[in-house]
C-alpha cells in the first residue's frame, strides 16, 4: 500500500524519482550546444520523465536532487559544457572546462512547481564529438528530497 501523505514537508510512498539512460550517442557539432538523448528508463515511480523528449516534468511541487553523467568523445584540448536547462533555458552550468574529462558527472538541487517546470540536459563542444552511450556512462536521474 503507497502512502501520500506529508509528513514533515516530505512525501512518503509515492516520491517522485526517475533514471534515464542513453542507447546511442548523440551528436554534438563543433562549437554546438546540443540536448542530450536519454531515451531509456530504468524506473520512473510517477511517469514524470519522457523519453520521447527526454524531459523530467514533475508534478509535485518541491525541491528535487538531479544528477546526471555524460561521457564526451571530443578531443581531450576542446571546451565541453554540461548544462541542466529548465523551462528551455540555461538554470545552472554543472561543467564548464577547457579540457574534456572521461566522464562527467555533475548534481543540483532544483526547485520545482510541480506543473510547468521542466528540466533537459544540453552540452557544447568545442569541437565536433558525440556522446557515448549505455546505461553506465550517459544517464540523467532525479527524485524528490522535500515537498514544497
Amino acid at each position: 500500500m503507497a502512502l501520500t501523505t506529508v509528513q514533515s514537508g516530505v512525501i512518503a510512498g509515492g516520491t517522485p524519482a526517475f533514471r534515464a539512460y542513453a542507447t546511442a550517442g548523440t551528436t554534438i557539432g563543433a562549437g554546438a550546444t546540443a540536448k542530450i538523448t536519454f531515451d531509456t528508463k530504468d524506473y520512473d515511480t510517477n511517469t514524470n520523465y519522457s523519453t520521447v523528449n527526454s524531459r523530467f516534468t514533475p508534478t509535485v511541487a518541491g525541491y528535487y536532487q538531479i544528477s546526471l553523467g555524460v561521457r564526451p568523445t571530443t578531443s581531450t584540448s576542446s571546451e565541453t559544457g554540461v548544462y541542466l536547462y529548465k523551462n528551455g533555458s540555461n538554470y545552472e552550468t554543472l561543467y564548464d572546462a577547457t579540457t574534456v574529462l572521461y566522464n562527467i558527472s555533475a548534481s543540483a538541487l532544483v526547485y520545482m512547481n510541480g506543473s510547468t517546470d521542466y528540466l533537459e540536459v544540453f552540452m557544447y563542444a568545442q569541437t565536433a564529438g558525440t556522446t557515448n552511450f549505455g546505461n553506465s556512462s550517459v544517464w540523467f536521474s532525479g527524485c524528490l528530497v522535500r515537498s514544497a
